[in-house]
């Protein structure tokens, strides 16, 4: 079978030859192109695991303060609620008197 691909691809080589493409600097650049992808990647796997280790712990901690703000809010409140005053409700304007 890689026989039958290496001689097909052979033809391909030869049609693209004669048609003005260059096959073997084509095929030169692409093997940059991926040496300087790999080195890039390389690069950036080590930045990404760190950005993802800060943004767990950033989560953890904002979930801890939410955590305790709750707390808070239920040790702070009231058990039983109390009765609304005078001053909680709102007053209401009298209609104007029709003259």
């Amino acid at each position: 079978m890689t026989d039958q691909n290496d001689q097909s691809g052979g033809r391909v080589a030869e049609f693209l030859k004669e048609w003005g493409f260059d096959v073997s600097t084509f095929e030169s650049r692409i093997k940059e192109s991926l040496g300087g992808a790999k080195e890039k990647m390389g690069a950036t796997a080590p930045a990404a695991a760190e950005l993802k280790v800060g943004l767990e712990r950033a989560w953890h901690e904002i979930e801890e303060a939410f955590k305790r703000a709750r707390q808070t809010v239920r040790h702070e409140a009231p058990e039983t609620p109390e009765a609304p005053t005078e001053n909680d409700q709102p007053s209401t304007p009298e209609p104007p008197s029709p003259s």
